[in-house]
């Protein structure tokens, strides 16, 4: 069986979890180097980013991007996991006007503070939350800083609300829903929640695996990303050849070992090609890129880049 490397969008359907498709591509493509970049809850659905063989090596780099939702919640109804599928504490028939939900939903708009759901796979001291949940054990984990991009109410259908959102890296979408509902003096669950965008990938770029037992290991490779593809986003540094095996060796990048450069800030982490342009190291600056030409003016051969992941071949001919 041919080997597959690379970054695999996957459209999760309700149900599995998202470690129950790291178990059936295990199975299916026959590799135990599968993993994802972003938990999604058994009762959504959407894209889950997979990195397959080699692609679970850039995984880390693709955990802070940018993710879409559409989301339902149903005002009055408070569950212990803040979806559909927990245990219902409360549920009441509340009646507020559609002038009020949509402010108070446009009010979230921007930076926040949000605890992650007692039920969730966020770990502490190496063990997920809802692990303790289950045992009875109630861990209240500090706030922390997420911002909502954007926000738009697509629906309003009586308690049922339906919305869109571009959010940060560790927005829990339940809790979301949970806060508007404070917000409003009730209570809110997510009811449907579907991750349109996953960083770059979009739903219409995912394979479909409901009856992933019918599909063929060929019909994996038309949705497969290369790993240099998977990250093209990031702003590049191109390595002189005479360089390319202290690259290679990890050693951290002087200027005078950049043969040219796009534009980045520093801490961005940055692709480090080759002078045919083959990838070679992901890396992270230590300086902007309009420093570097004050670096070459004054003659000082400081360092730019930092390696943080080899992916190229070292040389043999030792």
């Amino acid at each position: 069986m041919a080997s597959i490397n690379g970054i695999l969008p996957l459209y999760k359907p309700i149900g599995p979890t998202s470690h129950d498709m790291v178990s059936m591509l295990r199975k299916k493509l026959n590799t135990k180097k599968i993993g994802h970049s972003g938990t999604l809850d058994p009762f959504a659905e959407g894209v889950l980013v997979m990195g397959i063989g080699k692609g679970t090596r850039i995984l880390e780099y693709l955990k802070d991007d940018r993710k879409e939702y559409i989301m339902t919640f149903r005002l009055g109804l408070l569950t212990d996991t803040y979806d559909i599928q927990g245990q219902i504490i409360t549920d009441d028939n509340v009646h507020l006007s559609e002038e009020k939900i949509k402010k108070t939903v446009n009010s979230m708009l921007g930076v926040q503070k949000q605890s992650p759901p007692i039920y969730s796979a966020k770990k502490y001291k190496g063990k997920k939350l809802y692990e303790y949940a289950r045992e009875g054990k109630i861990i209240k984990m500090p706030p922390r800083d997420i911002e909502i991009y954007s926000i738009d109410i697509l629906k309003i259908n009586g308690r049922d609300i339906t919305l869109k959102a571009e959010v940060s890296p560790g927005t829990y979408m339940r809790s979301l829903a949970f806060d508007i509902g404070l917000k409003l003096s009730t209570s809110a669950a997510a009811v449907e929640l579907i991750r349109t965008m996953n960083g770059r990938f979009s739903a219409s770029e995912c394979i479909r695996v409901e009856n992933i037992e019918q599909l063929k290991l060929d019909d994996f490779f038309p949705y497969l990303k290369t790993i240099d593809d998977a990250i093209s986003k990031f702003p590049f540094v191109r390595i002189k050849t005479s360089y390319i095996e202290n690259v290679l060796n990890g050693n951290p990048i002087r200027q005078e070992w950049i043969m040219d450069y796009g534009e980045f800030k520093k801490n961005d982490f940055l692709r480090i090609v080759s002078e045919n342009g083959q990838l070679i190291a992901v890396g992270c600056s230590e300086r902007n890129s309009s420093f570097i030409q004050t670096l070459r003016m004054q003659d000082r051969n400081e360092i730019v880049v930092k390696a943080k992941k080899v992916l190229g071949e070292r040389s043999n001919d030792e």
